[in-house]
């Protein structure tokens, strides 16, 4: 018994000692994470100067992201009623890798200060609150923004190769102080060590691997297309998907991971818009054509028997027809636009949409939903298989409803992107006019046809060769080398690759890159040649880096001698005032700027013109037409201008020392922007 009871003593003992130990070791682990959090608070408060009479902690929290741990703290201001608030994350050494503080809704049109004031202040931040990026990386960028003021980039750099880490940080052009600093450093990242390819190396397996052709682009990939403006263009363009050319091995990568990621594109959309015909007492020719026209179309009934005899379309007896609309569509052609639904709910739920020509009954866009379904995984040869099985339904599909067709589009390689066929044309593709097939199961679930009408170009001798072009797309700054990040859990390795930079489609022409709507863009930069000594030139650069502009970005001259003509004048206010520029004279007539007998586009404004134009723009109309209370500032305004006058000095948008207007002087075009840089600055 007494042994017993010592066996129970020493046990009791034993538990004691092990929870004595126990809450130690968990006091001892509190203890060292409160360490390093308060020497992140502490880190970061001597490195932003935080003053404890102006703001207080309102907030500490420890996060770890992919094995960094970092410390998320705020402080707000002590006075209840002001919002002010810095938010940073810092490190245990409070190293500060992200902050903000707090402070927006300003919105400044032209900068206060100069872009290299706004980069010293830049360089100054960082080297305070972050040396290591400071010395890891090289300026890259600085750009302004009358919303955010102006925005500092800064690039990482390993062994000279450009990382895809970067560090932003944006200064408020008034005060020029920083607003915003944002890092995308991966600070645990391991580099791979060896002997790459050269970059010659790499543009050689880029054009053997992946490549640019010669192609029709058309705007809209859609049935037909109406005017001008949607001509058929020759441009060059990339093959196929771009990739990445690893520098070690001079690998073609379609993906940076070890394993290629499965995605699957599809494309496809439905897009109408209604048609309403008028009535009346009596028809006009052109509401007579226009029946004409209607009475050609095929019935809303034979479209939708179409639509139901395509078994491809699997439009079963269930599937009741919800809605029709019968519109143009963007081709200027007119479609019936059928949406079909068997009422079910959950897992039985089926929806499908169909647009058909209401011309010839062909079947233009198709979508089924639910587009995605439960499947089980597959092997790589069932994959194959499948893929294989798919093009020869979209081929069939081809050749039983499109007949005419065949001829003019590729039946080959057609997975290159989803299941797209390409219309063909002398052997040189088109970007988006063909046939795009999507399928889930073996059942169709997406179809697109796009073809757009008009006189195709053919190429001839001033089309320069592919040699040419590669000189410029893969040019320095257009293909390069890259230290490429690639996550897996809590590991960042970079990845050593060649690749376009800039991804662009090009003339076939003249070689430069080509916008969305395949227009050439020409270069941006600043480069008046005859504004040097002008007394005007601070202002027109100024307003230039705004992208206020009196003429075509990268033009040479600006001509600040000339007299403005009116519709450039308006314009310029448009363009100022962010009123948009597509309908100068229509906005300008609503708004009481001038009447309809005024509108004259070529005419040379006066200097009083320009004023009146302004001041009825800022809608101080019926102040303006009241001379009488204001005082004669100028000598040589007629009275009926002096509202005019008084307000634009009133303003600063033109100069109140002097006592001489020069009213019908003509309006130089340096002039102009001298007055909308002095309102703009105020």
């Amino acid at each position: 018994m007494k042994h017993t009871k010592r066996l129970a003593c020493i046990a009791l003992a034993m538990t004691m000692i092990f929870s004595c130990f126990s809450a130690f070791a968990e006091n001892t682990e509190t203890s060292e994470k409160s360490k390093k959090m308060e020497q992140a608070i502490l880190g970061a408060k001597e490195r932003i100067q935080l003053s404890d009479e102006t703001y207080v902690l309102e907030d500490c929290t420890e996060h770890t992201y992919r094995g960094v741990t970092e410390y998320q703290i705020t402080w707000k201001s002590r006075n209840e009623y002001v919002s002010d608030r810095i938010s940073v994350s810092a490190d245990e050494t409070g190293n500060i890798w992200q902050y903000s503080a707090g402070k927006s809704g300003k919105q400044i049109t032209v900068p206060a200060c100069t872009e290299q004031e706004a980069t010293d202040a830049a360089n100054a931040f960082l080297q305070r609150m972050n040396e290591q990026i400071l010395a890891e990386s090289e300026l890259s960028t600085v750009s302004y923004s009358k919303y955010d003021g102006y925005n500092v980039v800064y690039t990482r750099l390993y062994n000279g190769i450009v990382v895809d880490n970067t560090a932003q940080i944006s200064v408020d052009s008034e005060t020029k102080t920083v607003t915003n600093f944002y890092t995308s450093w991966d600070r645990n990242a391991t580099f791979p060590e060896g002997e790459m390819i050269s970059t010659e190396q790499a543009k050689e397996v880029f054009c053997k691997e992946v490549g640019y052709q010669l192609a029709y682009h058309s705007p809209y990939s859609y049935f037909y297309s109406e005017s001008q403006e949607k001509q058929i263009k020759l441009i060059y363009t990339l093959k196929g998907t771009n990739k990445f050319i690893d520098a070690f091995t001079g690998e073609a990568l379609t993906s940076l991971r070890t394993t290629d990621d499965n995605a699957r594109e599809e494309s496809g959309a439905l897009k109408d818009s209604n048609s309403a015909v008028g009535g009346g007492v009596s028809l006009s020719e052109e509401e007579k054509a226009h029946l004409a026209q209607m009475n050609k179309l095929i019935s809303e009934e034979k479209a939708e028997k179409t639509l139901r005899d395509m078994e491809e379309l699997s439009l079963t007896k269930d599937m009741l027809t919800t809605s029709v609309r019968m519109g143009k569509a963007y081709n200027g052609h007119y479609a019936y636009s059928f949406y079909f639904d068997n009422g079910k709910e959950n897992e039985e739920y089926r929806f499908a949409q169909a647009q058909i020509c209401a011309e010839d009954r062909m079947l233009l866009d198709y979508s089924s939903y639910p587009n995605i379904l439960k499947t089980s995984e597959k092997t790589e040869k069932e994959q194959a298989e499948e893929k294989d099985k798919n093009t020869k339904a979209s081929k069939a599909f081809l050749e039983k409803y499109y007949p005419d067709y065949a001829s003019r589009i590729s039946m080959e390689n057609a997975e290159v992107r989803g299941g797209f066929f390409p219309r063909v044309h002398n052997g040189i593709p088109f970007v988006s006019d063909g046939f795009t097939f999507s399928y889930e199961n073996g059942n169709l679930k997406r179809f697109h046809m796009g073809w757009t009408e008009g006189e195709i170009p053919e190429p001839d001798e001033t089309v320069k060769s592919l040699d040419a072009l590669y000189e410029v797309a893969l040019s320095k700054g257009r293909f390069g080398l890259r230290y490429m990040p690639v996550y897996e859990k809590n590991t960042c390795t970079m990845r050593a690759v060649y690749f376009l930079l800039e991804q662009n489609e090009y003339h076939p022409v003249s070689l430069l890159p080509l916008d969305y709507n395949m227009k050439e863009i020409k270069n941006t930069a600043y480069a008046y040649t005859d504004l040097s000594g002008h007394y005007a030139e601070k202002a027109i650069k100024t307003l230039y880096e705004a992208e206020i502009l009196l003429t075509e970005s990268g033009e040479d001259k600006f001509r600040p001698e000339e007299t403005i003509t009116q519709e450039e004048y308006l314009t310029l206010l448009s363009t100022a005032m962010r009123r948009g520029v597509s309908r100068v004279y229509p906005t300008m007539i609503e708004m009481g700027v001038l009447g309809q007998d005024e509108v004259a586009p070529e005419k040379l404004i006066t200097r009083m013109e320009g004023i009146r134009y302004f001041v009825r723009f800022l809608d101080e109309y019926d102040l303006a037409e009241k001379p009488e209370i204001f005082a004669g500032i100028y000598t040589d305004v007629k009275e009926e201008d002096r509202g005019y006058a008084g307000i634009a000095a009133g303003y600063g948008i033109v100069n109140s020392t002097v006592s001489e207007l020069y009213p019908e002087n003509p309006l130089r075009r340096a002039d102009a922007m001298i007055m909308m840089y002095n309102w703009l600055k105020r």
